[in-house]
């Protein structure tokens, strides 16, 4: 389970960076019932084959969400961009202290079963570095 977790993350993490094009895949029945019974409320809903099963971006309310599924059917993790006056207080300062010199490019929130993680991108003219939380104690930087 959790190297799902971290493969559905690294590949978002991966897509946010590179900014690649994937083709469009057929979503299997299993990943297909289990999406339509938690997000009965989605619109605009786009499929992307990953290597340990798909990933689903889609709009709730206007906010854009996305769904990482194993190939058998199960919700791995749901991610979604967040603004900085969305991070924890803690991580808030700890980003504010430690990399005042960057620039915010991206941020996630990471959802799994009793968890959230958070994951930064940050920019610089040097240098861009990709921060991920380690519960509300502050960030570690990410190879």
């Amino acid at each position: 389970m959790k190297k799902g977790i971290l493969i559905g993350i690294v590949m978002l993490i991966t897509g946010i960076i590179s900014s690649y094009a994937a083709g469009k895949d057929s979503v299997n029945k299993f990943i297909a019932s289990s999406f339509r019974k938690k997000f009965a409320e989605a619109r605009e809903v786009k499929w992307e084959k990953l290597n340990e099963g798909m990933r689903a971006c889609f709009k709730i309310e206007e906010q854009i969400l996305y769904a990482y599924y194993s190939t058998e059917g199960e919700l791995t993790a749901v991610a979604r961009p967040i603004r900085s006056s969305q991070l924890p207080i803690n991580l808030s300062l700890d980003l504010t202290k430690k990399y005042s010199e960057y620039f915010i490019a991206d941020i996630f929130e990471v959802s799994s079963e009793n968890s959230s993680t958070y994951f930064v991108v940050l920019d610089s003219p040097r240098r861009k570095l990709l921060l991920r939380s380690i519960g509300s104690e502050g960030f570690i930087q990410l190879p």
